[in-house]
Formats: C-alpha cells, sequence, structure tokens
C-alpha cells in the first residue's frame, strides 16, 4: 500500500491502456506524478505533482538525502542512479538504504529531465588541462608552464622580450617574380622597370634647382676641394712656381719666391711694401712713398690671416699703396707684400 503524504498540485492526464489505480506513479513523457484515484484507460483524470510520496525503491544503492531519485518507466521503481530508459524525477526526502523497498521522493511540479545525467561516466583532463574526474563535482583548469603540454598565462614574459627573429620566418623570396606569392611593384608604391616616365624626355623643373643650397655659408655649402677647385686664398710650394718654364731657386713659401724672382730680375727697380688690413676692415694702406708717384704694381702676395681675395692694388697721387679686399677680414687682421715698381721719371 503506498501512503500519499501531501499533494499541492495536480495535472490533467489521459490514462494509458491498462488504465490507473490509485496510488500508481506515472510518466507521461513530460510530467511525473501520482494518482490518487483509479483512472481507466483512455479516460482523462488527475495526478499530484507536487508533494511528498512513498514509492516502490529497487534498491541497491544508497542514496542521500536530497539526492536524484530515477524513475524507471518499464520497472515502475524509482531508482538511485541514472541508467538509459530512466528519467529524473525528484529528489529523495530522506536517505534509503541498499535493501529498501520503499522510498520517500519529493516531487516538484511534476517536472521530469531524462536526459539531464546523460551518459557521462566521467571527466578527463586533455592537453594543456588538469582536474576531471569520475565522480561528484569535476572542474578542469589551465595548466600553465613552459612546455610542450602547458599554456602561457597572458603576462608571461616571452610574450613581450627583445629576440632576433628566427631566420625561417623569413620569406621575401616567396614574393619575387616568377614565385608562388608574387608581390607587382604597384603593391608596394613603385614603377616597374620598364615604366616609360623613366626614360621619356622632359624638361627638369624648376622646383629642382638647388645650385644655390651649396654656396658658401648656405645650410648645404660644398667646400671648392669637393668639386676640385683651389681655396680663394691658397699657397704654393716654391717648386710649384716657374718663370718661363724655369724653376724659381728653391724658398721656403710663395712669399719668399716671388721675392727672389723679382729680386733677381728687377731688384734695383722695386720696392716692397708691407700693409694691413684690419679685422672689419676691407682696405690697408702703406703711407705716401715720393719715389712711388708715377709709378706702378707689378705684385701683391698675402703673407698671413687674409681671408678673401684681393680686389684692387692703386697707387695713390701720393705714392701711397691702398689694397682692397673682396670681403671684409671677420676673424683678424691680414697682411700682404705689395712690390711695385720705382717711378723712372
Amino acid at each position: 500500500m503506498i501512503n500519499k503524504i501531501t499533494s499541492p498540485g495536480q495535472a490533467l492526464i489521459t490514462a494509458p491502456v491498462g488504465g490507473l489505480v490509485a496510488g500508481d506513479a506515472y510518466y507521461d513523457g513530460a510530467r511525473f506524478g501520482v494518482c490518487p484515484n483509479d483512472i481507466a484507460a483512455g479516460v482523462e483524470g488527475y495526478m499530484e505533482t507536487e508533494g511528498c510520496f512513498e514509492l516502490v525503491f529497487a534498491g541497491g544503492t544508497t542514496p542521500a538525502k536530497n539526492a536524484r531519485a530515477f524513475w524507471d518507466p518499464t520497472a515502475k521503481k524509482i531508482y538511485g542512479a541514472w541508467s538509459a530508459g530512466r528519467a529524473t524525477c525528484g529528489t529523495f526526502y530522506e536517505a534509503a538504504a541498499t535493501d529498501d523497498t520503499v522510498c520517500k521522493i519529493m516531487i516538484n511540479q511534476g517536472l521530469v529531465d531524462d536526459g539531464e545525467n546523460g551518459d557521462i561516466t566521467g571527466v578527463t583532463a586533455g592537453t594543456g588541462l588538469s582536474g576531471g574526474g569520475t565522480t561528484g563535482a569535476v572542474t578542469l583548469a589551465v595548466a600553465f608552464g613552459a612546455t610542450d603540454s602547458t599554456a602561457c598565462v597572458g603576462n608571461d614574459a616571452r610574450l613581450s622580450d627583445a629576440r632576433t627573429p628566427s631566420s625561417t620566418l623569413a620569406h621575401a623570396a616567396s614574393h619575387a617574380v616568377g614565385q608562388a606569392d608574387v608581390i607587382t611593384p604597384a603593391a608596394i608604391g613603385a614603377c616597374a622597370d620598364n615604366d616609360v616616365r623613366l626614360t621619356d624626355a622632359r624638361t627638369p623643373s624648376s622646383t629642382l634647382a638647388h645650385a644655390a643650397s651649396h654656396h658658401t655659408a648656405e645650410a648645404d655649402a660644398l667646400a671648392p676641394a669637393d668639386i676640385g677647385a683651389a681655396a680663394a686664398s691658397h699657397g704654393h710650394a716654391a717648386t710649384e712656381v716657374t718663370y718661363n718654364n724655369v724653376n724659381v731657386p728653391p724658398a721656403t713659401n710663395v712669399s719668399n719666391c716671388f721675392d727672389t724672382l723679382i729680386g733677381t730680375l728687377l731688384k734695383d727697380n722695386l720696392t716692397e711694401k708691407s700693409i694691413t688690413v684690419l679685422n672689419t676692415a676691407t682696405t690697408g694702406a702703406s703711407a705716401a712713398d715720393a719715389t712711388l708717384i708715377g709709378g706702378r704694381v707689378v705684385g701683391v702676395v698675402p703673407t698671413a690671416g687674409v681671408e678673401s681675395a684681393v680686389a684692387g692694388v692703386a697707387i695713390a697721387g701720393d705714392g701711397a699703396i691702398t689694397v682692397t679686399l673682396a670681403a671684409a677680414q671677420a676673424v683678424g687682421d691680414g697682411t700682404l707684400k705689395v712690390y711695385a715698381q720705382i717711378s723712372q721719371a
């Protein structure tokens, strides 16, 4: 005899073939309940879907209180373990012993899940995971480490450290002409080697003219030596000075060479004047000399500190000689020797 303890809810059903008698447990494929009254086959009636009931227990297991209870429609018994064909029908109101023939089951709104427990018998941790198990609530966790069977954590130093790229990653050759993954000049913003713009006639753009940028004191200035020229102010070794294709006798500098040459050829008719051009000035002059009135300049040689070319040399009416430089002295005084022929009047 099955004794109903509580019955707070009911569900309308149609009795199956053979009908149902009071106390029968019934599962209609969606809901589970217990019939309070007899219901003839094919006739509608009610079954209780909430409450605690004593039902036939199959035994063989020792389910604890609140453990899931499983209904077997074929055996028409409650089981403490899931198996194919059984459905979860409620929970054990109290623990059951392995040799019990009845058990108390708490039914909640007759809800049934015939696949909730599935057929999973264990969870195995695969590569890169840890945990798992075959009983109870099991969990899986990522296995972190530095081996081939572990994963690296998000702040692993290996994700951001400096390193030389592997040579096996170089693949530029695969993009060359005739290769499988060729890149065209246009794809990288280049022009093909047969582009007509490389050989067509054209007038150079005025914006490309930039000679002025190489002038002295400009941003991209060139030195005389850069273009194969000599500086405006420079000297020559004595062996580099000739007269009528004959070397002047050896001397230590150009000034001495000139002294030797002029002294040898015109010694009795020349006079030498040393003239200083002061810092920031462009001109310098000698004192008046009556012997040079009507005379003429035959040579001028910078001797020290002259920073620019000689622009002119002139003898004044009082016989004073004035030297003019192309630019003002900028870093100090400069001296020059001027050779002038004495007037023959």
